[in-house]
C-alpha cells in the first residue's frame, strides 16, 4: 500500500463536509476585488480623479500600513492597493481550512478510524491540502477574471490571481507544518496565526511610512509584503511571484516530510505538563467556588430534556424498566388496553393491562 492511497476518497470526504462552507469564502473572496474595481471607476473616472487620490493615499501612514502601498494611479492600481487586505484573508481561511481537516480529525479520533482502513499516512494532509490549493486557485481564477470583465488588462489581472492563490498556498504550508508539530488543534491554529500576524505586521511597519521610508525594507521580510510588491498595473514585476512559491514548495514538502516522524494523534512537540501545585489564588474557598458553580464545562451542564426532571431514586437499580416504560411496551401490543389504562384513575402496575383485561 503506497503512502497515498485513499488520497482520492478522501478529497471527496472533504469536498462533502466543507461543502457550505468552502463555496461561500471561496465565491465571496473572488467576487470582492471586482466590486471595488466598479467602485473605483465610477468614483473617479478621470485619470486626474484618480491621481489626486492615490497622492492622498501616500500621504496617509495608516492607509498605507493597514492595505499596502499604492504603485499607480490607474483603476487597476487602485483596485489592487484597495483588495489588500484580501491577501490576509485568504490566506486566513487557507490555514484554517488545512488545521480543520488534520490536527481537529486527529482530536476528534476520527483520523485514527481512517488509518485502519486502506489509507496511506501521508493521503490525510494531501487530501485537505489539494483541496485548500485548489480552493485558492479558484479564488485566484474569480478575481482575474473579474478584473476582465470589468475591462482592465489581462496581465495586471493575472499578476493580482495569482497574488491571491499564492498567499493562500503559502498559509495553507504553514498551517500544514505547525498542524504536524504540535499536538492540539489550538495549538497548531494559533502557531499558524501567529506567523500571518508577524508577516502582516512588518509588512504594515515596512509601508507606514512610504516607499522611500527607512524601514521600507521590512516588507521584503514578510510574505505578504512580496506578494504587494509583484506591482499589478504598474509595471508588473513577475520574477518576485518566485519568492512566495518557492515558500510555499518548502513548506508543502517539509509537511509531508514531518508526517513520517510522528504517530497519529503526537506532534514533534509534546504538550507540557501542568504545575505540580496551583497558583495562591486558586487555593482560596472562593477560587474553589468559581471553579465549580461558574466555569462549568459545556458538556456538564444539564440538557433542556433534563433540567426539569428529578433526580434518579439510588435505591432502584440501574436498568430496571419504570411503570412508564412498561406501559409503553404493554399498550403497543394491545392498544384496547392502552385505552382503558388512560381511563383508570390507578397508578402503577396494577394499572397496566393484562392479556386484554385491565
Amino acid at each position: 500500500m503506497s503512502s497515498f492511497s485513499g488520497t482520492g476518497a478522501l478529497v471527496r470526504l472533504v469536498l462533502r463536509r466543507d461543502r457550505v462552507v468552502l463555496p461561500l469564502w471561496v465565491l465571496a473572496l473572488g467576487s470582492i476585488p471586482v466590486s471595488y474595481a466598479s467602485a473605483t471607476m465610477s468614483l473617479f473616472p478621470t485619470a486626474a480623479e484618480r491621481a489626486s487620490y492615490a497622492q492622498g493615499l501616500r500621504d496617509t501612514p495608516a492607509e498605507l500600513a493597514l492595505l499596502g502601498p499604492v504603485f499607480g494611479s490607474s483603476a487597476g492600481a487602485l483596485s489592487v492597493w484597495r483588495s489588500g487586505f484580501l491577501l490576509v484573508i485568504v490566506a486566513l481561511a487557507s490555514a484554517l481550512t488545512v488545521v480543520r481537516h488534520t490536527r481537529v480529525e486527529e482530536e476528534a479520533g476520527r483520523r485514527e478510524l481512517l488509518g485502519a482502513t486502506v489509507v496511506g499516512r501521508q493521503a490525510p494532509l494531501t487530501a485537505a491540502l489539494l483541496v485548500t490549493l485548489a480552493a485558492d486557485a479558484v479564488v485566484g481564477v474569480i478575481a482575474a477574471a473579474g478584473f476582465v470583465a470589468v475591462g482592465l488588462s489581462g496581465p495586471g489581472s493575472a499578476a493580482f490571481g495569482l497574488g491571491l492563490a499564492l498567499s493562500g498556498a503559502m498559509f495553507a504550508g504553514v498551517a500544514a507544518v505547525t498542524s504536524q508539530v504540535f499536538e492540539t488543534a489550538a495549538a497548531a491554529r494559533g502557531a499558524a496565526l501567529a506567523t500571518l500576524g508577524g508577516a502582516f505586521l512588518l509588512r504594515a511597519l515596512g509601508d507606514a511610512g512610504g516607499t522611500g521610508s527607512e524601514l521600507s525594507w521590512l516588507s521584503w521580510l514578510s510574505p505578504i509584503g512580496w506578494l504587494q510588491q509583484v506591482r499589478p498595473y504598474a509595471e508588473e514585476r513577475w520574477w518576485v511571484l518566485l519568492l512566495p512559491l518557492a515558500m510555499a514548495t518548502v513548506l508543502l514538502v517539509a509537511a509531508q516530510r514531518l508526517t513520517e516522524h510522528r504517530d497519529v494523534g503526537g506532534g514533534l512537540f509534546a504538550t507540557r505538563p501542568g504545575p505540580a501545585a496551583g497558583a495562591e489564588r486558586l487555593r482560596s474557598p472562593l477560587a474553589l467556588a468559581w471553579r465549580l458553580h461558574v466555569r462549568v464545562p459545556r458538556s456538564n451542564a444539564p440538557s433542556s430534556r433534563e433540567a426539569g426532571r428529578p433526580p434518579p431514586n439510588p435505591l432502584v437499580p440501574k436498568g430496571t424498566l419504570r411503570t412508564s416504560s412498561l406501559a409503553r411496551i404493554r399498550t403497543s401490543q394491545d392498544p384496547a388496553g392502552a385505552r382503558r389504562t388512560l381511563r383508570s384513575p390507578r397508578r402503577g402496575f396494577n394499572a397496566l393491562p393484562h392479556n386484554g383485561r385491565s
